[in-house]
């Protein structure tokens, strides 16, 4: 019924048919794909997609007018996309193709949304080689595939809140350049009832960033100083046999 609808949102939980869904999800409410005039509780963020490659994540509809512009589009910061084509790199061909996103910002103003579901807005940008603001990002949820297969090498999560997420399914599936996820001694992915982190079985070594006290490797963690001058703990993993890894 609704196969090709990628951007498409709806109900009061921002739900996203797949393209097998059915006449079923016609409905108002939780599971549908019809939003009430009169209870409207979608919300929405923009992404700006720059000529320099960079795409910026923001709560703004007005993009820098210093900068060439190549496409942009109105994410619904709850949706729960079930795949790629609703994020301004994902043009078929030329220059708004997901393979010309070489960096990625998320702006202050992304804080002011109590609640995000970035499923999938990274997913097979493989020329993805920086992402900056992380910490910018407040009550985050689900992140399946979010940077999925891309180029980076680093991440910085300091001042991310890492209470919320409950599922990261596939998050880093693919990425084989990553060496490192820095966190900051908050870090709470460790806590019961999170789905774990699958990282790609193309890459020979991961550092994952996770909860751990200040000193000398215990217990398989080994503790680095942070770049900012804190400390964070950082898995070392072996992962060149392993299909996924449970933090």
């Amino acid at each position: 019924m609704s196969n090709g609808c990628n951007r498409l949102v709806g109900g009061t939980d921002g739900f996203a048919p797949s393209m097998t869904s059915g006449a079923s999800v016609c409905k108002l409410g939780a599971g549908g794909v019809l939003t009430d005039s009169n209870d409207d509780r979608l919300t929405w963020l923009w992404a700006h997609f720059y000529a320099d490659g960079e795409g910026v994540l923001t709560a703004s509809s007005t993009p820098d007018a210093t900068r060439e512009l190549v496409a942009f589009e109105r994410i619904c910061a709850i949706g729960k996309y079930m795949g790629l084509r609703f994020t301004p790199w994902d043009g078929v061909t030329g220059p708004a193709h997901r393979q010309q996103l070489t960096s990625a910002s998320f702006a202050a103003d992304m804080a002011t949304f109590s609640y995000l579901n970035p499923n999938y807005l990274f997913c097979s940008c493989t020329n993805l080689a920086s992402i900056s603001g992380p910490g910018n990002l407040l009550d985050v949820r689900p992140m399946r595939y979010m940077f999925s297969s891309c180029a980076f090498a680093m991440i910085d999560f300091w001042g991310f809140d890492s209470s919320t997420p409950a599922d990261l399914f596939y998050t880093f599936s693919g990425c084989s350049k990553l060496t490192t996820i820095f966190a900051d001694a908050s870090w709470r992915f460790l806590r019961a009832g999170s789905r774990g982190l699958s990282a790609s079985t193309r890459a020979p070594r991961r550092s994952w960033a996770a909860t751990a006290p200040c000193g000398p490797e215990q217990d398989g963690i080994h503790v680095l100083p942070h770049r900012y001058g804190e400390h964070a703990g950082i898995y070392h993993s072996e992962l060149a046999d392993a299909g996924s890894m449970m933090i």
